[in-house]
């Protein structure tokens, strides 16, 4: 590698604000292993180019510093837009990229995330629960059919899931509320 390419990729960091703390090179037998972290935030599509969190072994210390950078520079990227897209209004691809991540914005982004998987537990236990319907329902259809058929009583079996409340036919009293006239 060529110093001119260390040195772009040392200008490319230095635009993007990138924090070279995350990551630890240290020497290893004669060669670097560069220690890469895990992504702030769960990558999604946006993982698929960047350097995997964990250990990657160099040869030289100009490789190893190229690992580093390159690989940081894809993952804050990818955190950046992961966070950013879709949510940040009249911002340039640049400065989505470049700017680096604040705590606010990493909260909001927790907290939208949050918001769907909540979304999503409800609608996987709504599925769950709809298919228990069907299958009770069948099972209900199945007895009568047989029942018709052969003249067959079935005892019916009470769902210990959803025990059914008596019920009675009567109303419960309206409650007697005292009148106000406020326009007196």
């Amino acid at each position: 590698m060529r110093d001119t390419e260390l040195d772009t990729l040392r200008r490319d960091a230095e635009l993007h604000n990138l924090d070279t703390s995350r990551v630890r090179i240290t020497p290893d037998d004669g060669a670097y292993l560069v220690t890469f972290p895990r992504p702030l935030i769960a990558l999604g599509p946006w993982a698929e180019h960047v350097q995997p969190a964990g250990a990657v072994r160099c040869r030289t210390a100009a490789q190893a510093e190229e690992t580093m950078l390159r690989g940081l520079l894809k993952l804050s990227i990818a955190e950046r837009q992961r966070v950013r897209c879709g949510f940040v209004v009249g911002w340039d691809s640049l400065r989505i990229n470049r700017c680096p991540l604040s705590d606010d914005e990493l909260d909001a982004y927790r907290l939208r995330i949050g918001h769907a998987a909540k979304v999503a537990q409800l609608q996987e236990e709504l599925t769950e629960a709809l298919a228990a319907q069907a299958r009770r329902e069948a099972a209900e259809r199945g007895a009568a059919d047989l029942s018709a058929r052969h003249g067959l009583t079935i005892p019916t079996v009470q769902s210990t899931e959803h025990p059914s409340l008596p019920l009675s036919g009567k109303k419960r009293p309206r409650t007697q509320r005292k009148e106000v006239n406020n326009h007196e």
